[in-house]
């Protein structure tokens, strides 16, 4: 009986551990990679903190300036975090340097395989960020989403309910009340600052 109770304690140890995050989102850290006050990125620094990962850069383009975009992959191919690095509006089309260290603007998590300090992820819903850490958050409207968050922490909702013509609504107007309502969706995870996704 002891054998069965400790081989059902180890599978049951083993199953907590596969679920639980590998790398946690803090205010100043990813994991084993600690942010300085004035961060910096480049592909050399991603592959020395996560070594089993695939990292990719480009060029990203948008509603923005220009900016250097990093991705790191697990194993399977599922993007866990990108990082942005913003150029100038008055500098022009960025030039891809896939080796440059640049600043670190935006971490943004898209996986459930990475928590932050509050044991948060992308998937939770509005309610489990109060419950981890009250109603006080700073709230907002992004381009196709809002955020709450505070610190260096913030999470990107995305918007559950529909205008009258059955298309998404602009998250412009959209009160706290909403979002709480509705217990939306965390759909990612962004440091310093919300993302504009």
């Amino acid at each position: 009986m002891r054998i069965l109770f400790t081989i059902i304690m180890t599978l049951c140890g083993s199953i907590a551990l596969a679920d639980s995050p590998k790398h946690v989102l803090g205010e100043n850290s990813l994991g084993p990679w600690k942010f300085s006050e004035d961060p910096v990125v480049s592909r050399e620094i991603l592959k020395e903190h996560f070594p089993d990962h695939t990292i990719i850069y480009d060029v990203g383009q948008g509603d923005s300036p220009d900016f250097h975009y990093f991705e790191v992959k697990s194993v399977s191919g599922d993007v866990l975090f990108s990082v942005r690095s913003y150029s100038n509006w008055e500098d022009g089309p960025l030039e891809p340097e896939p080796d440059a260290e640049v600043p670190l603007h935006l971490l943004e998590v898209r996986s459930p395989k990475i928590a932050d300090s509050h044991e948060i992820r992308v998937g939770d819903r509005v309610s489990d960020i109060i419950d981890a850490r009250g109603d006080g958050l700073a709230f907002g409207p992004r381009h196709f989403h809002v955020y709450m968050g505070d610190g260096n922490i913030y999470y990107n909702l995305v918007v559950e309910s529909e205008s009258e013509s059955g298309i998404q609504r602009s998250p412009e107007g959209i009160e706290r009340a909403e979002a709480i309502e509705g217990d939306w969706k965390v759909v990612s995870i962004s440091w310093p600052g919300p993302a504009w996704d």
